[in-house]
């Protein structure tokens, strides 16, 4: 029996960025700047890697450009929020990295809603 080779991953995780951000349906809720969590998952092609630095990625320089892309901006929903973020890092990584990304709202303005709620935008890996 022939063995088999094992595909190998390359996967950079970054876990509950948070940020303040001006969020949210109405124009009320935008006024204050709540609570936002981050979790990024970025999956680098194991052939683009072979000892190559330049195909990593310094996870402190994504965190930075998130931060730098919302300090200024309102958004409405947590799911045009993600979809930007992520437009925004694949201008800055390799075209062949596979992105996803993950935006919670931990404290949305629904009462009864006490886990928040979450949406899950990018690449399929």
């Amino acid at each position: 029996m022939k063995s088999k080779h094992l595909r190998q991953v390359s996967i950079l995780q970054i876990h509950s960025l948070k940020l303040a951000i001006m969020i949210g349906k109405e124009a009320k809720e935008r006024k204050k700047a709540q609570d936002i969590y981050f979790d990024i998952k970025i999956n680098f092609t194991t052939s683009n890697l072979a000892g190559k630095k330049k195909s990593f990625v310094c996870y402190q320089d994504i965190c930075d450009r998130i931060k730098k892309y919302t300090k200024q901006k309102k958004f409405i929903l947590i799911e045009s929020l993600a979809q930007e973020i992520i437009s925004d890092l694949k201008k800055y990584l390799s075209s062949n990295v596979l992105l996803q990304i993950r935006v919670h709202k931990a404290r949305p303005p629904i009462k009864e809603l006490v886990g928040g709620v979450s949406y899950i935008y990018g690449d399929l890996f």
